[in-house]
């Protein structure tokens, strides 16, 4: 999960209370390098954090017996340590490794949405009028120094405006359906180092709507609007993959405008090499049974990131063990599925064949 982590929906800000902030943001501070700075590099393993120094590359400090369950990230001065209890955290200085004492610090990294330089991205859930549930709660995103209690920047979020990381740096916000407008949710992606925000075109209304989950590459941001319903059991063989089972959208990252928008059900979009390759590949292997025999079908389809044509869309009794990797040729635009006993290349039409490596 540390290496490829699979993305998590957009949380709707009202569902929030304070204390579900920084795990509903996690994933974002998962690996091994937890700080890489002028003042330190921090690699993590289980239960020790090691802090080498960035021009000699010597060990400079180490922290052992942390909690099994320890997140640890940093910024550009401190080392923070936080379980899922709470009841251990603290802070430690990248360049002496000596504990520093912050106010207010776990309640500051249990409101943590991401770190950004030397501040925290804390996220403040302000609860709504509770009597007889009339009102939802709204929220308050702010860029805050650790100490000083500097804040460089803050914004507003309505009731059940949904949120969520697409990379540490930027959060995709969409904002509730508006009475007096038919046209879908406002959609705009906030830069955190700066706090500002850029529109992107809305998001198109959905009836059974099942949330949001964000994807990212170099050109393009991705919405997933599951349905409701989980449909048919599928899965996508050994490769990560996150279920898709309902609307696909795409927008131009440069632009703001949406590109194409497509129905797909009863898949799995596939996360491998997701952000190089030129090709949003689906896979779904369902078991079959025809009288006493029982086979695998495998439902294969690939879709041209830039316009969200199938490119290959096939159906087949599946006889071989399953893909279990993925090959990037860029210059050519293609995507190759590896097997065990079989290797599938998948490349728009009139593209030249990639030649094969030398032994």
């Amino acid at each position: 999960a540390a290496h490829r982590p699979i993305p998590r929906p957009l949380v709707d800000v009202s569902d929030l209370d304070g204390e579900q902030v920084f795990w509903s943001f996690r994933q974002t501070h998962l690996g091994q390098m937890v700080a890489c700075n002028h003042r330190g590099i921090a690699i993590a393993d289980r239960r020790t954090v090691k802090v080498f120094d960035p021009q000699t590359g010597r060990l400079r400090w180490m922290h052992r017996n942390l909690p099994p369950d320890a997140t640890l990230l940093g910024n550009s001065e401190f080392l923070f340590v936080f379980d899922p209890s709470g009841e251990t955290y603290g802070a430690y200085r990248l360049s002496d490794g000596r504990a520093a004492t912050i106010p207010n610090l776990r309640d500051q990294l249990t409101r943590l949405v991401t770190v950004i330089g030397d501040d925290l991205v804390v996220m403040e859930h302000r609860p709504g009028f509770k009597l007889f549930n009339l009102t939802a709660g709204d929220a308050v995103l702010k860029r805050v120094h650790p100490v000083t209690g500097a804040v460089r920047w803050q914004t507003q979020f309505r009731p059940h405006t949904s949120v969520g990381l697409i990379d540490r740096q930027q959060l995709l916000v969409v904002h509730p359906e508006s009475r007096s407008s038919k046209a879908g949710r406002a959609m705009d992606v906030l830069d955190l180092d700066t706090g500002h925000s850029r529109s992107f075109d809305r998001v198109p209304k959905s009836s059974d709507e099942d949330g949001l989950t964000p994807l990212i590459d170099h050109e393009r941001i991705y919405l997933i609007a599951n349905h409701s319903d989980f449909g048919s059991y599928n899965y996508g063989d050994s490769l990560p993959s996150i279920r898709m089972h309902g609307t696909l959208m795409a927008w131009d990252r440069g632009t703001g405008k949406q590109v194409w928008t497509r129905k797909i059900e009863e898949q799995n979009l596939v996360l491998d090499r997701f952000q190089e390759s030129p090709l949003l590949v689906f896979l779904a292997r369902n078991w079959r049974q025809v009288g006493d025999a029982t086979y695998t079908s495998l439902h294969l389809l690939a879709i041209d990131k830039r316009t969200g044509e199938p490119l290959h869309d096939s159906k087949t009794p599946a006889l071989f063990s399953g893909f279990h990797g993925l090959r990037i040729t860029a210059p050519e635009r293609q995507v190759e599925l590896l097997s065990y006993n079989l290797r599938l290349l998948l490349a728009p039409k009139g593209s030249t064949p990639a030649a094969p490596a030398k032994p």
